[in-house]
């Protein structure tokens, strides 16, 4: 799909359906049966098209899951690192804190 295959399958089966129908109704038979032939023809398509449309819905599904699940993994692992990150200036801080309050300590 990423290729525009669906718009060209699309154009196939459309232009199947009308280059079918032209033809039948060209052809020397009777209304009834270019009319019934017309109606098999574009049952016919329809189908097709169904199937077509349901291969799509599942392709996309099935993309959409693995990327939303590579999401979740990056975002997962961007919360760890930016924890990791946290703990450290929590500990900076805290040294810097004990500094501080030494030094109070000796001054006083």
């Amino acid at each position: 799909m990423k290729d525009g295959s669906g718009n060209f399958i699309l154009g196939v089966f459309l232009g199947a359906l009308v280059g079918t129908a032209a033809g039948m109704l060209v052809a020397p038979q009777k209304g009834e049966e270019t009319r019934e032939q017309i109606k098999q023809k574009t049952r016919e398509m329809h189908d097709e098209m169904q199937a077509e449309a349901d291969n799509l819905k599942e392709e996309f599904t099935s993309e959409l899951k693995r990327r939303a699940g590579e999401a979740l993994n990056w975002s997962t692992q961007m919360v760890g690192k930016m924890d990791h990150k946290i703990q450290e200036v929590e500990g900076r801080l805290s040294q810097m804190q004990e500094k501080l309050d030494e030094s109070g300590e000796a001054e006083a």
